[in-house]
């Protein structure tokens, strides 16, 4: 794994905490994008996921090119197309603003093997979950980007009700958050008492992404935890029940 930024973004800390943490990883840093094409040249394993600050970004008028470019030039030395995700501090930086997030977003699908952002702001045990996604071939976006761009799609309940996931009217109550179905069904297991592992294979998801399922929930909730959040749920289905 190769991370794109200066010490300041990426830290010699940071890289051991990465190598420590992730299981088979060797994490290096290189200062810019240009050193890339060298890298590739004289690489001899594959390179699995480069993740870029987004201060790589600045005075980039098309982050869409920039990340081909970068991929680009691991096909030309011969070497599968590697996975991208772009890091940020702060999502309204002017490095990484939020109308360009949201166009990566929005467009995301038109990249190949591009895994989404990485939000170093979260704590420490949040990202690396997050970067554990992105390198088994997930993609992630933080919850107040999904929110925002959610709300401007008028087919969205449309085709959240024509979802095969089934789970109580509790996330059509507007008091209770917009949470996603599959983030209500997994509450409603912590709710039921069910740890990560349960959860994780009751579903077939890893528990990772349970984490990160749980991690979505609070913030949108605004709560303290996943005690409080569980607290929440059962006092808004007793109330449902109570009033069906």
């Amino acid at each position: 794994m190769v991370f794109v930024g200066s010490m300041r973004s990426f830290s010699d800390a940071f890289l051991r905490a990465v190598q420590s943490e992730i299981d088979n990883v060797d994490a290096l840093r290189l200062s810019q994008i240009s050193d890339l094409k060298a890298f590739a040249a004289g690489l001899s394993q594959r390179l699995w996921l480069i993740v870029l600050h987004s201060r790589n970004f600045d005075h980039v008028s098309d982050p869409f090119a920039l990340i081909r470019e970068v991929q680009q030039s691991f096909i030309d030395a011969g070497h599968p197309r590697p996975a991208i995700v772009i890091a940020y501090s702060d999502i309204n930086a002017v490095t990484l603003n939020r109308d360009a997030a949201m166009k990566l977003l929005r467009d995301h699908d038109k990249l190949q093997n591009f895994s989404g952002l990485l939000p170093m702001s979260q704590p420490m045990e949040v990202w690396l979950d997050i970067l554990r996604l992105q390198l088994n071939h997930g993609t992630y976006f933080p919850v107040e980007l999904l929110t925002d761009l959610l709300s401007k799609l008028p087919m969205f309940t449309e085709m959240q009700s024509a979802s095969a996931i089934t789970v109580t009217p509790l996330e059509m109550l507007h008091d209770f958050g917009p949470l996603t179905r599959r983030e209500t069904q997994v509450l409603s297991m912590v709710a039921d008492g069910l740890q990560n592992k349960q959860i994780a294979d009751e579903l077939s998801l890893s528990e990772h992404t349970v984490k990160l399922h749980m991690h979505n929930v609070i913030a949108k909730l605004k709560v303290r935890n996943r005690t409080e959040a569980a607290m929440r749920y059962t006092e808004m289905r007793d109330r449902v029940s109570s009033e069906a």
